[in-house]
């Protein structure tokens, strides 16, 4: 309702008059009373006076259209509707208010189409109009309340250039999502032999970028790799985006995008080839995303807005054309290192900002020396493993560098981390685990800031004097209050610091 703009008096709650007998009609007059009682409809605003259950009601707006029941249930074949609006489908919202989204499909060959799309609706109680012209067969609903749903809740767009998948779909699960990509497979994609058989190649295409990269990530998740490419029809003025799905067994699991009458003919061709060829370009390695090759990189002017990202959890930016970018400082500088060393360049201050980070790891090591001497049986607590703060990435982590150093010094390590601990463990033998910091620090010689998590720079330092056994804290990130350290009658060491 919100999302259509009305206010509750503008709705009509169709509760039929088996409900509505009953109803006390607070605020009503003795007429307004008689008329809901024996019409079994009422407005919204009553309705919520009333505190009457909507379940199992139909709803409708005070001037015209259909009514839509209040709950429409999102199955497979509530995603497969979906799937052919994204191939078939525009919407419109006339000045008078009145919302209509529609269907068009072929004036003859997709009559089965159409029967699927009135069927849904009127599954659901909602009235669907089909219109025959010479050049398409048309579906509508005419609904201000579907068209608000369809449009603002659901995020589909009203026309084909600036459609896209809607952001539900991705929390479906597997089935919902197979149905979404059959029903735009079978409105906008089709399938062919190659080179006259037996190889079968599925393609889609559409005018919509942001479609064509979801369409794209939507099949990487299911495990299909696509490929892309971009062209432009005879006589069209947009560019059109087309997804190619080959192989053999990339084929085999599409089948749901193959229309049913088709499916036959399809396999029987496949069946026919006598050596399967993967794909080229990407490999697989189980579940999971997978790995394409880069063959080029062509630069390419570019004016306009940059952005810089940083995404929590996975670090990850899915990219144009489904390709995942990873964050990742050091691989970046690392791969830039031989991109200059392929090109016969040497990168002299790239390498040295490689070799600071590196000499940056071990210099922890030679202020607990510094301190402590030999650490042989000596105890060192490391507070933070993770790459950085807020992440679990254990990636180029420089408490892998300092607890295998550590360890291999004869010194015991003990680790406390928010949130990599899982990931740790399985890099990190030999070390024990904490459940907290002051845990961690219990009869430690000294104690190591790895990883500044905020957590830390609020410690109790007078309860992490009384649990250790020494009395050092090295400040691997300059991130704590040094004074506040010393106040609790321990020695601080930061980096770069005296």
């Amino acid at each position: 309702m919100e999302a259509a703009e009305l206010h509750p008096a503008q709705v009509i709650v169709r509760l039929g008059e088996a409900r509505t007998v009953d109803l006390v009609g607070a605020g009503m007059t003795a007429q307004r009373r008689y008329d809901v009682r024996h019409s079994g409809t009422l407005r919204l605003a009553e309705a919520a006076l009333e505190g009457v259950d909507l379940r199992g009601s139909a709803l409708g707006t005070a001037r015209n259209g259909a009514y839509v029941t209040s709950e429409i249930e999102l199955d497979a074949h509530f995603w497969r509707v979906v799937g052919l609006y994204l191939a078939e489908g525009h919407a419109s919202l006339a000045k008078c208010g009145t919302g209509r989204v529609a269907w068009s499909f072929h004036p003859h060959r997709e009559d089965h189409l159409v029967e699927e799309v009135i069927g849904f609706w009127c599954r659901h109680g909602v009235e669907a109009r089909t219109t025959r012209r010479e050049t398409t067969h048309q579906v509508t609903v005419a609904s201000r309340l579907v068209h608000a749903w369809w449009t603002r809740v659901l995020g589909l767009a009203g026309a084909c250039h600036r459609q896209r998948l809607p952001d539900l779909v991705w929390d479906r699960p597997a089935g919902d999502k197979w149905a979404l990509l059959s029903g735009l497979w079978e409105g906008d994609g089709s399938w062919s032999l190659i080179n006259g058989g037996p190889s079968v190649i599925l393609e889609l295409g559409t005018v919509s970028r942001e479609l064509a990269d979801g369409v794209h990530r939507l099949l990487g998740e299911l495990g299909i790799v696509a490929s892309q490419r971009t062209g432009r029809t005879a006589k069209s003025t947009v560019d059109t985006y087309w997804l190619r799905i080959a192989g053999a067994q990339q084929v085999e699991r599409c089948m749901a995008l193959v229309p049913e009458r088709d499916r036959p003919g399809v396999k029987a061709s496949i069946a026919l080839q006598a050596k399967r060829i993967k794909p080229t370009g990407y490999r697989t390695f189980g579940p999971g995303p997978a790995w394409a090759r880069v063959t080029a990189a062509e630069p390419e002017d570019f004016r306009g807005q940059v952005y810089s990202l940083e995404v929590p959890g996975s670090h990850t930016i899915v990219t144009t054309k489904g390709l995942i970018c990873q964050q990742c400082f050091p691989k970046d500088v690392s791969a830039l290192k031989q991109l200059a060393g392929n090109s016969g360049y040497h990168f002299q201050l790239l390498n040295a900002v490689i070799e600071v980070n590196e000499l940056q790891k071990r210099r922890v090591i030679g202020k607990l020396q510094k301190h402590l001497g030999s650490l042989v049986g000596k105890r060192v607590a490391l507070l933070g493993l993770a790459f950085k703060p807020e992440t679990d990435d254990m990636r180029e982590a420089s408490s892998l560098v300092l607890a295998a150093r550590l360890l291999a010094d004869g010194a015991a390590v003990s680790a406390y981390d928010p949130v990599a601990e899982d990931e740790a463990r399985t890099l990190m033998p030999g070390v024990q685990f904490a459940d907290g910091p002051l845990e961690a620090v219990e009869g430690a010689d000294a104690v190591v800031l790895v990883t500044e998590w905020k957590e830390f720079a609020g410690l109790d330092w007078q309860a992490v004097r009384e649990r250790m056994t020494g009395d050092l804290v090295v400040d691997g990130r300059n991130a704590l209050d040094a004074a506040a350290v010393r106040a609790a009658g321990l020695a601080y060491d930061g980096v770069g610091t005296r």
